[in-house]
């Protein structure tokens, strides 16, 4: 089985962290289910470290000055894509218009559902044009062979606007376990991650506790934001502590992960919550969301609270940074919990997606 995976989304700058994380580990367990990989890569851009040792595919040179009309450029590369010599596409990030993706190849592609943000979510000022884009995409996927759902959330989603149930699997994520776990951390600060886009639902964590001034919890808002909205938030916060870190190295989150006192996720809305596993695989004690997927993934093993609720978030916040043997628990039961979730088991869903995708092609 020969695929062309789409590397692109570790070579933008500021493409979602989280599908950056899950495009770069399935990667690493696909070639160790020997898969005959050839990667998608663009040739202006840096080439990530993943790439070392597995045959590119080097998409022609960009035109387009714009990025985010990285769909466009797809659109007028599509006779190099039905030339290439595999068996199948592997489209990581369908939704990303930097990116762009094949609209009509020749082999048999797939796609990786993350969520439908793009869709449903409020766009500000002139990407309100954007809006016929994204509509215009999703029903261009309705042409995959199969569209891989990273949870029954995205799939039940894909499904409620008319996708063909038969063509949707869903693919868990995974957590790679660090080499070595830090102890249990009595840091000053709760840790936010990440807090943009809006769904992340800061602005809701800061109206809840800021009835409680001074006394709150500190906050350490982790990850790259827009000035703008930081300077919104720091208005909002009032008397709230908070420190902002910007964008983290793999190395600073992993620092971050072990000296903070806790992870407080208030996220509305997921594809999977990869943060929280992450979290729990380094030994972080975790309050997050009551909403599936991301209750689904953390189980028994974080604090649950209602995000639309500033009660209840502003309670699990004060337990979280109060209760140290709270969290000891958590600690332990978030360790055993993110083993649970492995990158192998995402490949190997992975590649029955691939087989049933050729089946499917063959049989057109």
């Amino acid at each position: 089985m020969r695929v062309a995976y789409d590397l692109r989304p570790l070579q933008l700058p500021g493409a979602h962290r989280g599908i950056g994380r899950y495009t770069g580990q399935l990667l690493e367990a696909l070639r160790a289910e020997a898969v005959e990989l050839h990667l998608l890569l663009e040739p202006h851009l840096p080439v990530p470290v993943e790439a070392a040792s597995t045959p590119r595919l080097l998409l022609p040179r960009r035109c387009c000055p714009l990025r985010q009309l990285g769909w466009l450029e797809d659109e007028t590369r599509s006779r190099w894509f039905r030339s290439l010599p595999v068996d199948l596409i592997h489209i990581t990030s369908p939704f990303d218009l930097s990116l762009g993706w094949p609209q009509r190849p020749g082999p048999a592609w797939v796609a990786t559902l993350h969520d439908l943000h793009a869709l449903d979510t409020p766009l500000p000022g002139w990407r309100k044009l954007l809006r016929g884009v994204y509509r215009w995409k999703w029903r261009k996927l309705q042409s995959a062979a199969r569209l891989l759902c990273v949870s029954d959330v995205s799939a039940a989603e894909a499904a409620s606007r008319g996708y063909p149930r038969e063509q949707l699997d869903v693919t868990w994520l995974g957590v790679a376990q660090p080499a070595a776990v830090p102890s249990p951390s009595a840091g000053q600060r709760l840790m936010v991650f990440p807090a943009w886009p809006r769904h992340k639902n800061l602005q809701g964590l800061i109206r809840a506790l800021r009835p409680l001034g001074s006394e709150a919890p500190p906050l350490l808002i982790a990850g790259q934001v827009p000035d703008e909205f930081r300077q919104d938030m720091d208005r909002e916060a009032g008397e709230l502590d908070l420190r902002w870190t910007g964008s983290l190295s793999d190395r600073q989150l992993t620092e971050a992960w072990g000296s903070c006192r806790g992870l407080i996720f208030p996220s509305l809305k997921e594809g999977f919550g990869l943060t929280v596993l992450e979290a729990m695989a380094h030994g972080c004690p975790v309050a997050c969301s009551d909403l599936p997927p991301i209750s689904t993934v953390a189980g028994e093993a974080a604090l649950l609270f209602d995000p639309r609720s500033p009660e209840s978030i502003r309670g699990a916040a004060l337990r979280l940074y109060r209760d140290a043997d709270l969290r000891s628990r958590l600690v332990e039961l978030g360790r055993r919990r993110s083993q649970e979730f492995s990158w192998r088991q995402t490949a190997a869903a992975t590649l029955a997606s691939y087989r049933q995708a050729l089946q499917r092609k063959s049989g057109d």
